[in-house]
């Protein structure tokens, strides 16, 4: 909850920017956490973030979003981290 408060915090916006895929993966792993706590929270740091990446509110439809190269170029951490955790998780 401390991450997802820092995310939240306008004041710390700038600081925090440098961390959003760090953030974004981290919360993507937790998921699969043992700790129902631990998968709870990163389903909370998981939407702040997926609201400041896809900017805006996710219910605004006229909002034309991001494709997926413009949020790749702006994460680049992020492809070869979900393809991984794709790939584990497709059947075999």
């Amino acid at each position: 909850n401390v991450l997802r408060h820092m995310l939240l915090d306008t004041g710390l916006a700038k600081e925090m920017s440098a961390h959003v895929s760090a953030a974004m993966m981290t919360s993507l792993a937790g998921f699969c956490a043992p700790s129902w706590g631990v998968r709870n929270s990163s389903t909370l740091v998981f939407a702040v973030l997926a609201t400041r990446c896809l900017g805006g509110s996710l219910a605004n439809v006229k909002s034309k979003g991001l494709t997926a190269a413009d949020f790749f170029t702006r994460y680049p951490a992020l492809l070869p981290f979900l393809l991984r955790r794709l790939d584990a998780a497709a059947p075999r």
